[in-house]
């Protein structure tokens, strides 16, 4: 449980990261990762 909880949590942060582009590296890296073939959720 503590696992799902913490995936969830840290998913937040990301999705708030790519939104607000804040760090602007964390953009930067996820659009890399999906070029090299990673899917949304590998990326992320």
């Amino acid at each position: 449980m503590a696992n799902l909880r913490l995936k969830k949590i840290i998913l937040e942060v990301v999705n708030n990261q790519l939104r607000d582009n804040d760090p602007s590296i964390t953009k930067e890296v996820y659009e890399e990762l999906l070029k090299a073939g990673y899917s949304v959720s590998e990326a992320k």
